[in-house]
């Protein structure tokens, strides 16, 4: 009995080291939580659209979420109106001002809106 627990604990000992191992030589470099921007570096915006809707506040963002899931193109557009969104083209050129755990603050360095900043959803920068 004795030989049986020993052997289980040098087996679960050699498994631990390997799990170890495997954690510290990794590469993490495409996970998913590694694929967004940071604060400071520069990206694109990429959405499922020809133009990306930047809401000015995180507010804003928020509204125009909740439009968007309720199909709201009117709504959409009374935002940009309003001066609560702008509308660039994909691919336009950000820099990344902070983010949030799903959000990203970004400023326009390229197009009609540079020098802009507004709020995107944290996938739309790449």
């Amino acid at each position: 009995m004795k030989t049986v627990k020993t052997l289980v604990l040098a087996g679960l000992s050699v498994i631990g080291v390997f799990f170890i191992y495997v954690m510290m030589t990794a590469d993490y470099s495409s996970t998913k939580s590694n694929q967004y921007k940071r604060t400071g570096e520069e990206g694109f915006l990429s959405a499922s659209s020809a133009n990306v809707v930047v809401p000015v506040t995180q507010q804003d963002l928020d509204r125009a979420i909740e439009l968007g899931v309720a199909n709201d193109d009117l709504g959409i557009a009374q935002m940009v109106a309003t001066g609560h969104a702008f509308i660039v083209p994909q691919n336009t050129r950000v820099k990344v001002i902070q983010t949030t755990m799903t959000t990203t603050e970004v400023r326009i360095l390229s197009g009609d809106f540079t020098g802009k900043s507004g709020w995107v959803p944290k996938e739309f920068v790449k």
